[in-house]
């Protein structure tokens, strides 16, 4: 049951969030003015545009961070004539250059690689140790190629591509690709050791590729932006190239930005473990009583997990879960047409599929039912209309 009803189509908490609505504002009031705005506000970024081929991002280093007081003046008679000195930067930093930021975001790759590995020896070890007598032989094998056969489960903690954020300098997944899908154990418990090593290796070679472009990113911002300060550059690459709640980011420049591992720890189990759950219930059905009585026969009341494309009164339809119950027994096919040799069908709606679960939803039913998804009307199913 849900708390309230969902509204159709624009409900939609799965998908990446909009981040057109902070590339409106132009930096065109040079640096000084950019850094004045900074300090007096406390955003950690401004907005980005773009300018040519090249992105205007406030990572400048501020001025006071490797200005001296002049020859023969005190800090305090320097800066009483207007002239920044050091130890006035709100940057502690200081400046960068292409070694030092290559240096820099490295170790930061290196603890989404760690969380990464986290995430995967967890759900060998628990999640999928305990569900795994649920997963149908059938369908064994679409569930762990779904996991490792692409770049999907690790691309969870970076943004989407195609997401206006991702910049000339971002650490992507655009062109990582995983290798030849590897031949899997039989499901049984003796395999969950295999199925971590596997999970091992995918999370490792993509680490690799993501490593690789580092130096190049770097001496892409550099590029752009001689003057950036140590700790904006490095919070300019995270930001715009991991998923917000990853990182932990300073918003005085004071510190180096962190990736959290334990945010990307639990962003794959998440992951996993819903595409877990997809497997080992869409599809899936459940029939209880019926039988002969004194009064006669009766009919068993059957319910089964459905994927389904729910269309709204407007918009594109929606992919959802639902559940449809019916008298009589599974035939084990699709349930579009139920109705034409079903009493008391009911469908109810249980929840949305995320965007980035939609191909393993549609893979599963497809799996188990030799059928694609159907349409409904939102209006035809409980926890949707009225």
């Amino acid at each position: 049951m849900l708390g309230h009803r969902p509204n159709l189509p624009d409900y939609d908490p799965s998908a990446p969030a909009s981040i057109a609505g902070i590339l409106d504002l132009q930096s065109k009031a040079g640096n000084a003015a950019v850094s004045s705005w900074l300090m007096q506000s406390g955003e950690a970024s401004l907005p980005i545009q773009a300018a040519g081929h090249r992105e205007v991002l406030a990572v400048q280093r501020d001025a006071g961070a490797a200005t001296a007081a002049p020859a023969g003046q005190s800090k305090a008679e320097a800066g009483s004539r207007g002239v920044a000195t050091a130890g006035q930067s709100s940057d502690e930093g200081g400046p960068t250059a292409v070694t030092t930021l290559e240096q820099d975001m490295r170790p930061l790759v290196i603890d989404w690689q760690t969380g990464a590995l986290e995430g995967v020896n967890q759900f060998a070890t628990t999640a999928l140790s305990a569900r795994l007598d649920d997963i149908e032989s059938g369908s064994w094998q679409t569930f762990i190629y779904g996991l490792l056969g692409n770049a999907m489960w690790a691309a969870t903690c970076f943004l989407p591509l195609g997401t206006e954020a991702l910049v000339i300098f971002s650490i992507s997944m655009a062109g990582v690709g995983v290798a030849a899908s590897p031949t899997l154990p039989r499901k049984t418990k003796s395999a969950i050791p295999d199925i971590q090593q596997l999970g091992v290796d995918y999370i490792n070679a993509i680490f690799a590729q993501l490593n690789a472009q580092v130096r190049d990113k770097a001496s892409l911002l550099i590029e752009q932006h001689p003057d950036a300060s140590r700790y904006r550059a490095m919070a300019a690459m995270v930001r715009h190239s991991f998923a917000p709640g990853m990182y932990e980011i300073d918003p005085s420049y004071r510190t180096i930005p962190q990736i959290k591992q334990s945010a990307v720890r639990d962003a794959l189990l998440a992951f996993a473990t819903e595409r877990l759950k997809i497997a080992t219930t869409v599809g899936k059905s459940e029939t209880v009583g019926g039988g002969a009585t004194e009064a006669g026969y009766i009919s068993p009341t059957t319910a089964v997990t459905e994927v389904a494309w729910v269309q709204g009164k407007l918009g594109k339809p929606r992919l959802a879960i639902i559940e449809t119950s019916f008298d009589g027994s599974d035939s084990g096919r699709g349930l579009q047409n139920i109705e034409d040799y079903a009493e008391n069908v009911r469908r109810t709606f249980k929840s949305w599929v995320g965007w980035n679960m939609t191909e393993a939803a549609i893979q599963q039913w497809l799996a188990s039912r030799h059928v694609l998804p159907a349409t409904y009307e939102s209006a035809k199913i409980d926890e949707l209309s009225g």
